[in-house]
């Protein structure tokens, strides 16, 4: 009799460890796809930012050999 509610107590122990590990596992998943997306929102300004400041550095160049010709 006490064996069967050891067995018992240690089975419910385990579906309580399950049931965690489940969670942990979803809410890590869920922390990922956050942090994914951060990641992605990141990378694509930072991809906006170098396109405008080559642009930027482009023009400014243009415009430098513009100045050198004149002078020459």
């Amino acid at each position: 009799m006490k064996t069967k509610q050891l067995e018992i107590k240690l089975s419910n122990k385990i579906e309580e460890d399950i049931k965690k590990s489940w969670k942990k596992s979803t809410q890590a998943g869920d922390d990922l796809m956050c942090y994914v997306d951060f990641y992605n929102q990141a990378q694509s300004k930072w991809f906006e930012n170098i396109v405008t400041t080559t642009l930027e550095l482009e023009q400014l160049e243009v415009e430098r050999v513009e100045i050198i010709q004149q002078h020459l």
